[in-house]
């Protein structure tokens, strides 16, 4: 039986919401990922692969299956929070309009 279920998140910072998921089991060859946003169809994933997702902001609850070869399952649910940074360094230029 798969133990020690759980993913690491990498979330870019250009505030397109993709987050890369790796899911890690000891014991396990494969793994289904629910995203625990409105996608309903989990991504299957290899050991050692990885997959990804484009997410609004908010917090989500990932839940990772992980099958041994025997099909055995063990699952873990993770809090994802994706968050927006603000702008930063934003040049503002003020003109005046001629006709008034």
């Amino acid at each position: 039986m798969p133990s020690n279920v759980s993913a690491s998140y990498n979330v870019t910072q250009d505030n397109t919401g993709v987050v890369t998921i790796t899911p890690v089991a000891e014991g396990a060859n494969s793994f289904k990922v629910y995203y625990g946003d409105t996608t309903t169809t989990p991504a299957e994933v290899k050991l050692g692969a990885s997959t990804q997702h484009t997410y609004a902001e908010g917090t989500y609850s990932v839940k990772i299956e992980a099958f041994n070869i025997k099909g055995d399952k063990a699952e873990a649910t993770q809090e994802l929070v994706v968050s927006f940074k603000a702008p930063e360094n934003l040049a503002i230029t003020i003109e005046n309009d001629a006709g008034t």
